[in-house]
């Protein structure tokens, strides 16, 4: 990485049109030419800095161990992250994506999972459902499947012209993505094993679509990535409902009528009357499950927080 206050070459914005031919939509942040990308710290994605991911591989490790056997649908929201991938930080433009992103105001970590950068903030849940699976090595295929159809049933009944597919040069591409009329992609899924147990973790955007198009395109555009910002939806654009409690409600009767998982295994950290202590209590399934570690809204810019 070049020394502090150097802007990298590719992160220089020379003409109103992408690498592609393709004009960049009205209204939609990029860098700028004379702006100057802060140099991310070297302990970016240290578990000490806050990384929201930290807790992942010791729960997957009780898992599958046998300490743990019934499955686990943790519903939080974070402040606002982009959640890079392990392929991520491969790229050698990865230092330059992670300062695009500190610079719109995002942090930006590692997640333990597979895909590409996923932006996420306050108008995002995260849904991190784990198990245990004696083929979970295996066969992976099926939980994709299944949790992207309660998603999609979720979403559909919230009124959305729900479907399961990619959509063309969306963020994070994946053949289970939930997308709205085949032109926006609402959610993302990805997943990790680590020997019997598992990780689904899944993304839905809820509100504030404008910034989480912001911070993807100058993530994207420094990782050398396509990405279309206008595939980035959200519910609220696609519904009018702005509320993360009424969606995350729909999404948990969909897991549990579906068989996911049982409805005393799910820790949603969205709801005020569960950050109390002695509403949780033993259901917690692991100490950095805690609502302590969740974020409270915070003000950032271009984000409405509802």
């Amino acid at each position: 990485m070049g020394p502090p206050g150097r802007l990298h070459p590719h992160l220089r914005s020379p003409s109103s049109r992408r690498r592609d031919g393709r004009r960049v939509p009205h209204g939609t942040a990029r860098p700028d030419r004379d702006t100057l990308i802060p140099v991310p710290p070297a302990d970016l994605t240290d578990p000490s800095a806050g990384d929201p991911f930290q807790h992942v591989t010791g729960l997957l490790r009780e898992f599958s161990q046998g300490e743990r056997t019934s499955p686990i649908l943790h519903i939080r929201r974070l402040r606002p992250v982009v959640a890079f991938s392990r392929r991520d930080t491969r790229n050698p433009r990865f230092e330059f994506a992670a300062a695009a992103a500190m610079a719109h105001g995002f942090a930006a970590h590692v997640r333990p999972v597979g895909g590409s950068a996923a932006p996420l903030h306050e108008g995002s849940l995260v849904l991190d459902h784990f198990g245990v699976d004696p083929d979970g090595v295996v066969s992976p295929h099926h939980r994709f499947t299944a949790v992207a159809e309660a998603l999609r049933a979720a979403l559909a009944s919230l009124g959305l012209d729900a479907r399961v597919g990619p959509v063309p040069r969306e963020y994070c591409p994946g053949d289970h993505s939930v997308n709205a009329r085949g032109r926006v992609k609402i959610a993302g899924i990805a997943q990790r094993i680590r020997g019997r147990s598992w990780l689904v973790s899944s993304v839905v955007q809820v509100h504030g679509g404008p910034a989480l198009r912001e911070v993807a395109l100058a993530c994207y555009d420094a990782l050398d990535l396509e990405l279309d910002p206008l595939t980035i939806g959200t519910v609220e654009e696609e519904t009018g409902i702005p509320d993360l409690r009424t969606v995350a409600a729909e999404i948990t009767t969909a897991y549990v009528t579906r068989g996911l998982v049982g409805p005393d295994e799910i820790i949603d950290t969205t709801r005020p009357e569960r950050t109390r202590p002695d509403a949780i209590g033993r259901r917690l399934p692991h100490p950095s499950l805690t609502p302590a570690r969740d974020a409270p809204p915070s003000p950032i810019r271009s984000i409405t927080v509802r």
